[in-house]
């Protein structure tokens, strides 16, 4: 596929979001799409362009408008969306924010949550949406003052995997062109009122940013377009790349630093974003890569690097590990004590590093030493305790080190403990 756009102008406009569903979008014959319809002119135009082209491609189509409460006219919208659904016969799913919170992102992630939740219950196999050009050069500039990496600024992109994959067929598409194909059918859709009001960024970026930057010269919108495709492309060739090599460096549990510290230093990166979102950390930027990638190469030891959501890389002498934030959750192990008078004579260390945290283990010690209640916590840095048969006290995590727990599991490894400590 050519990641250079063949747009060209004079095409009808259907005819061209036709081919960019089907080829960049990956939409075959007779699936069934839920199109996320606002209101506005964008999504309106993307569910009109779609039903036409029902006849060539059989496409089942359903609307999906989110309510988000933010507005007092968000009703209107939402009534306007079930009346245009209704007069096109296409089935029409509407949901309400019941607790609205504020901010941009709020309102997105719970539009996308509601929209993913009803084409799961429908059997879609895409969700639609309608961003365009404009979008995707605004999301770029935002992306930028955010301090995105590569994939950051790889931008929207045309097809999207998730719980159920997101398609963007209006991507080569401007705002303008879209409102003047409704207007030139006489189709109707709501304006926003908060499309105006300044103090949001990508108002700014809209209509103060753009605008300078497209006097400039002309074109520039779609020389922006190209460079985001060309971002895209790159993006997509370093996560094959990725693949390839985390077969080798990654395991589920650790990186092999050496090998690492060997390559470039974007492949390097791009693959710990691979593998750390392959491990729950998402909300990654370029700074967490970049700190990750120094820690790799230099550190010492049992040296930390801040992750998102609270995790952190623990490096180890030859790897490094993904450490959660969670705390230790003590429930999973409960405590029993059994009289006996014939123990079983126990090893002075595991024939193998155990490098997960136990199961079912047995300890023997003396009835009378302990207390009545026993509770299971994590250790306490700086800890003691008092071994069978030996003199003097040791450390607790230095017992830990010895029995080959890695460092990364020793601030978590349970310890049981009476009312005495």
């Amino acid at each position: 596929m050519n990641n250079k756009s063949d747009r060209n102008p004079t095409e009808p406009l259907v005819r061209r979001v036709r081919r960019a569903l089907e080829q960049r979008c990956g939409i075959a014959s007779g699936q069934r799409l839920l199109v996320g319809v606002s209101g506005g002119s964008d999504s309106v135009a993307l569910l009109h362009l779609l039903l036409e082209m029902i006849p060539a491609l059989k496409l089942q189509i359903e609307i999906g408008h989110f309510d988000h409460r933010l507005r007092e006219s968000s009703g209107a919208d939402c009534t306007f969306v079930e009346s245009l659904g209704n007069s096109h016969g296409v089935a029409t799913h509407t949901g309400i924010w019941e607790h609205p919170s504020p901010g941009e992102d709020a309102a997105r992630r719970a539009r996308f949550d509601f929209l993913t939740q009803t084409a799961q219950q429908r059997q879609c196999d895409a969700i639609a949406l309608g961003h365009q050009l404009e979008d995707r050069v605004e999301t770029l500039f935002l992306r930028l003052g955010r301090g995105s990496g590569l994939r950051g600024l790889a931008g929207l992109r045309w097809r999207r995997a998730d719980r159920v994959d997101i398609v963007r067929p209006l991507l080569d598409c401007t705002h303008q062109e879209l409102q003047d194909w409704l207007t030139a059918r006489s189709l109707d859709w709501q304006e926003d009122p908060t499309n105006q009001e300044m103090h949001f960024a990508r108002n700014r970026l809209r209509l103060r940013t753009l605008p300078a930057l497209e006097e400039l010269g002309p074109g520039w919108m779609l020389h922006a377009r190209d460079s985001i495709e060309d971002l895209g492309a790159a993006w997509d060739w370093l996560q094959t790349e990725c693949i390839r090599l985390s077969r080798t460096i990654c395991t589920a549990e650790h990186i092999d630093r050496q090998a690492l510290a060997k390559l470039p230093d974007l492949l390097a990166r791009s693959l710990l974003h691979y593998w750390f979102e392959d491990h729950g950390v998402v909300e990654l930027r370029r700074e967490h890569l970049v700190a990750a990638a120094e820690l790799l190469r230099n550190g010492q030891t049992g040296q930390k690097c801040p992750l998102p959501g609270g995790a952190c890389l623990v490096l180890d002498s030859t790897t490094a590990s993904i450490l959660s934030g969670e705390p230790l959750k003590t429930s999973r192990w409960t405590v029993s004590i059994t009289r006996t008078t014939d123990p079983e004579p126990l090893p002075k260390r595991p024939v193998e590093p155990a490098i997960r945290l136990p199961g079912t283990e047995r300890v023997f010690v003396a009835f009378g030493t302990i207390g009545s209640t026993l509770s299971v916590r994590q250790p306490h840095a700086g800890e003691r305790v008092r071994l069978a048969g030996r003199e003097g006290v040791r450390r607790v995590f230095r017992l830990l080190q010895e029995a080959g727990v890695p460092a990364r599991l020793r601030g978590q490894w349970p310890v049981v403990t009476d009312q005495r400590g």
